[in-house]
């Protein structure tokens, strides 16, 4: 039997819900504005204050004649738990599987881009505990939102550490869906024809994959604008995210107070609606 397939994704940041369906093409997209779904009555909440409505909302518009739908929820064990017993509670006789899946991010980029910062504090943000477990060309960080990030060592450019990191990139994705973050440390204000390449190279061999650029170390906007263009025009139009992940002290001080000017993080939030969210 041919199931509709459907993600519901909690972005254990904002403490909101996103709805996908997969098409013909195996494509993932997020419900369309005219569904009853996409309101804010259903995305602005907790699974645990709305799980048996929208169950009944998902099966209502997705298992007509009661063919099925394949649910694949991604977010913390409690949620899962309250759509799960939702479902058993309202649709015991319909057609419904509903399974836990992890929310897995690749990120990768050259060596001391922040990769590692990045990770650390968009999860201090998330207020979850995680792991970390390294091996040989990768860490892997695992939280109890089932959000799994695999850093890849960073790159030192040259042939044959393109290639090994590649390679390492494409035994992640083999055994998963996934999110490929590219990080680049914006003070560089530029990104190598290498670079470009490596992007590139990865969006065309998986195609399926939702991509994006990182802009790590964002503490001069001056110029950000004209860098963030010339990335996506590089990189046909990838979505581009400048970010400073902690809080930064410039060797500088603000001339009414002559304390050091601090500035604050910025740009998580945005990162995490595209991982969790795909917006």
């Amino acid at each position: 039997m041919k199931y509709n397939k459907l993600r519901v994704v909690c972005n254990p940041v904002a403490k909101h819900i996103s709805y996908y369906y997969k098409n013909e093409a195996n494509e993932w997209h997020i419900f369309s504005s005219s569904s009853p779904l996409s309101r804010s009555y259903y995305t602005d909440t907790r699974i645990e204050e709305r799980a048996d409505e929208i169950v009944v909302k998902l099966d209502e518009i997705y298992n007509r004649k009661n063919k099925g739908i394949d649910i694949s929820f991604e977010g913390d064990e409690e949620s899962y738990i309250a759509l799960k017993s939702a479902i058993e509670r309202n649709l015991p006789k319909r057609n419904i599987q509903c399974h836990i899946g992890s929310t897995k991010v690749i990120v990768t980029g050259k060596v001391g881009v922040g990769k590692t910062t990045l990770i650390e504090e968009i999860e201090r943000l998330n207020d979850t505990n995680f792991t970390v477990e390294e091996f040989e060309n990768y860490i892997l960080y695992r939280d109890a939102n089932n959000t799994e990030w695999y850093e890849i060592k960073g790159i030192d450019f040259g042939r044959g550490n393109v290639e090994r990191a590649y390679s390492n990139i494409c035994k992640v994705v083999e055994n998963t869906s996934a999110m490929i973050v590219y990080c680049i440390h914006s003070s560089n204000r530029r990104i190598e024809e290498v670079e470009s390449q490596f992007i590139m190279n990865l969006i065309a061999s998986f195609p399926e994959l939702a991509g994006m650029v990182v802009l790590t170390h964002t503490v001069n906007k001056k110029g950000l604008g004209t860098f963030v263009d010339e990335i996506e025009k590089m990189t046909q139009q990838i979505k581009v995210i400048p970010v400073l992940a902690k809080e930064f002290t410039l060797d500088m001080e603000d001339k009414s107070t002559k304390e050091p000017i601090v500035l604050m993080p910025f740009g998580l939030d945005k990162l995490a609606e595209y991982i969790f969210e795909g917006r």
